[in-house]
């Protein structure tokens, strides 16, 4: 047990401190210097002032870093401390989990106290269709192909939808149509060619009445 007062006050007050204080030179209990040890890392420093405190030991330990490993995993990056908050600390250091997709397993790009959120590692993905797609990892299960369908209609012109949906578009692509009636030519999307062959250019021929 320790106890901390102005001894040479008190002895200069009391004959009893006085008698006291004088024993308790002699048998090295007292002392103006008071000494303090790390619980953690062991390291004694020796307090002769009460400021020396603040900047021996500031949060109740010494001056070393922590360095315990924190429920993350991560190592304490804090002063020496005695209270134990951990759990309660939030850990500023790189997230060290990886994204949950089993194929890339990236790392995550967040903090270690923050939550990881979906993964926005950009990947590469080979389609069902043949071609491939660049899209965010957390997309990678829902990625659409985008480019130009490549299949060929019954009219015998290429679709004209995108490979990722159903080619059940109507072709919209221009052909020539003419009859041999009026030797005329004109253009139609092929969806229409069979509707009609009628031509819609103006008749040039003028009727028997003028």
């Amino acid at each position: 047990m320790y106890v901390v007062g102005n001894l040479a006050y008190m002895a200069d007050c009391s004959s009893f401190w006085r008698k006291l204080a004088h024993d308790m030179y002699n048998k090295g209990f007292a002392d103006s210097l008071f000494p303090i040890r790390c619980q953690r890392h062991g390291n004694v420093q020796v307090i002769e002032h009460p400021v020396e405190f603040a900047t021996k030991s500031p949060e109740g330990g010494c001056m070393m870093i922590c360095d315990a490993e924190m429920p993350c995993g991560h190592k304490c990056p804090r002063r020496c401390h005695v209270t134990d908050d951990h759990d309660s600390w939030d850990c500023t250091q790189p997230c060290s989990r990886r994204c949950k997709d089993e194929r890339y397993r990236h790392p995550c790009q967040r903090l270690c106290y923050e939550p990881c959120g979906d993964c926005a590692h950009p990947v590469q993905i080979l389609l069902k269709c043949g071609h491939s797609t660049n899209v965010l990892c957390h997309m990678s299960d829902k990625a659409v192909c985008h480019k130009r369908c490549e299949k060929i209609l019954n009219c015998g012109h290429q679709c004209p939808s995108t490979c990722g949906k159903p080619c059940d578009m109507v072709c919209l692509e221009p052909v020539t149509l003419s009859n041999d009636f009026c030797n005329h030519s004109w253009t139609v999307v092929c969806s229409e060619a069979n509707v009609s062959t009628d031509c819609p250019k103006r008749c040039p021929k003028t009727l028997s009445c003028g």
